[in-house]
């Protein structure tokens, strides 16, 4: 079981300083929509759906690219920022609480621009498997990318992603389990 991190440890001074220098680099983050039906007006929408980057790898030969869905709550209000950042007036008024008589509870969702008709996670997530996963098959990343339309790109911090990815890859949340594990009396 380990204890604090004394303030004077060589690791602190490490991490301070990967973090300042971290907190200086940006890269663009792209976000893509994916068109979706609606399922009471049969409008076509585009719903804010998939946030990338894209890098060169270590031996700069390829890009490597770096993907993630906007399916939670917390997920949607950063790209309703991401959307405000961005200027933009088509999509961020489609993100907002609606009231689900699936979930009893109001949430903030993907909605309808022509009639505001809630779009569910389940649903979104099916088209999206359905539609599009199942359909790219084995394509490299950038072809399958390029297939859903650019909704805004924007030069963000390193750390903004790198805390976005790892809240989406529930590694937080681990860690956490992980601390309380190891701090139970």
């Amino acid at each position: 079981m380990t204890g604090p991190v004394r303030p004077d440890s060589p690791f602190l001074d490490t991490a301070r300083f990967v973090l300042n220098e971290l907190s200086e680099y940006r890269f663009p983050i792209t976000l893509r929509g994916m068109p979706y039906e609606c399922w009471r007006c049969n409008e076509r929408n585009l719903v804010p759906w998939l946030v990338h980057t894209r890098y060169w790898n270590v031996d700069g030969g390829k890009h490597q690219f770096d993907t993630e869905m906007i399916t939670s709550e917390k997920a949607l209000s950063y790209i309703q920022e991401f959307l405000q950042a961005a200027g933009d007036t088509q999509y961020l008024p489609t993100i907002k609480p609606r009231y689900s008589k699936t979930m009893r509870a109001t949430y903030l969702s993907h909605g309808c621009r022509a009639c505001d008709a809630l779009f569910g996670d389940f649903p979104l997530g099916d088209t999206w498997f359905d539609e599009f996963v199942m359909q790219w098959g084995h394509e490299p990343v950038e072809v399958s990318l390029s297939k859903l339309p650019v909704i805004a790109t924007l030069d963000r911090p390193y750390l903004e992603w790198a805390a976005m990815s790892m809240y989406y890859q529930d590694q937080a949340l681990e860690c956490e389990e992980a601390y309380d594990r190891d701090h139970e009396a």
